[in-house]
């Protein structure tokens, strides 16, 4: 009896630790995007009044940040700076291959920005990065809409769903 008691916390608590995993998900993906927009904003005012090189912009953008976008942008820079792919959207695709556990909503706008950089006069680069941050954005506001509602959705369900396997189990 003592081993179907523990056992059925157990279940219980990997359930609730699923749902809390879950939610952890969810603050990063916001994280992730605000990370983004402070990076395009940074990207914007120095292509304006400095015109930086890429690989130059990019370190300068990665020690504005912290986290997995810091290591992004420090690898987006080596790529640019090797010059080994045929374009700015080849490097950010390697470098996100390279850096790893980004957050899905976050994957795709960096994926966006890399075909914009490089690739139009300053006019266009600044209107690319204006649009993803756009992007940006609205992704943001879905994710915020009744964040906290949803995040709590999201624990609860972990426990009930481990409650009803150790009913289906006992």
């Amino acid at each position: 009896m003592t081993i179907k008691l523990i056992g059925a916390v157990m279940i219980i608590l990997a359930g609730g630790g699923f749902g809390f995993m879950i939610a952890a998900n969810h603050k990063k993906e916001e994280w992730g995007l605000q990370q983004i927009i402070q990076a395009v904003d940074y990207m914007s005012c120095e292509l304006q009044c400095r015109m930086t090189p890429l690989p130059e912009l990019c370190e300068l953008v990665a020690q504005q940040l912290q986290g997995i976008l810091h290591t992004f942008f420090q690898n987006l820079a080596l790529e640019f700076s090797k010059q080994t792919a045929p374009d700015a959207t080849c490097c950010v695709e390697t470098a996100l291959a390279i850096t790893g556990a980004i957050p899905q909503h976050a994957r795709k706008n960096l994926s966006m920005m890399g075909q914009t950089l490089g690739r139009f006069d300053l006019n266009g680069q600044l209107n690319g990065l204006q649009a993803i941050k756009q992007t940006c954005q609205r992704d943001l506001a879905g994710l915020q809409d009744q964040r906290d509602l949803r995040i709590r959705s999201y624990q609860t369900l972990g426990f009930c769903t481990g409650a009803a396997l150790v009913i289906l189990f006992i």
